[in-house]
């Protein structure tokens, strides 16, 4: 099967446009920021063209450190969080983008100064989901994509 598309990154809201994150200041980097993604669909693949919305067409899980899936695993973001469809200059061009976002975890290691890394897994979704496990194999249409940001310390230590 062919893949679904392609993750074009992640990206931080910043001076009002979208910016790469590839570092960020720890300040500013709470609960509260976002991370946005984006992902490229590719051309063959229609479902969300034919009316169905994203969560009928694909599953998405955001891992973030390479942790336990457990404590770090955010499934489908675009069900509880939302993001929207828009065109954008793509490398598929006229086909359709999402743009998503996702919470930092709340932990405090996460935040922590240093680098970080955030995997995110699509493919398409398939019938009767909720029974099946979550494939995210070439072989199902999925991808798999690691990007790595860092946080940097701007304040005096106390």
């Amino acid at each position: 099967m062919d893949p679904i598309g392609k993750i074009q990154g992640i990206f931080k809201w910043e001076a009002q446009e979208y910016v790469i994150l590839d570092q960020i200041k720890k300040s500013i980097f709470d609960r509260t920021r976002h991370i946005f993604y984006a992902i490229n669909f590719a051309p063959g693949f229609k479902k969300i063209d034919s009316g169905k919305s994203l969560a009928d067409s694909v599953i998405i899980d955001i891992t973030v450190d390479k942790d336990l899936p457990s404590r770090t695993l955010i499934r489908d973001p675009h069900k509880v969080q939302g993001g929207i469809i828009m065109p954008f200059v793509t490398d598929y061009p006229g086909e359709v983008v999402w743009l998503g976002y996702f919470e930092v975890p709340g932990y405090d290691k996460y935040t922590r100064p240093g680098k970080h890394t955030v995997t995110i897994q699509i493919a398409p979704r398939k019938l009767a989901q909720w029974a099946r496990g979550r494939d995210f194999s070439e072989a199902a249409g999925g991808i798999s994509q690691t990007f790595e940001y860092l946080i940097i310390e701007d304040r005096q230590p106390e």
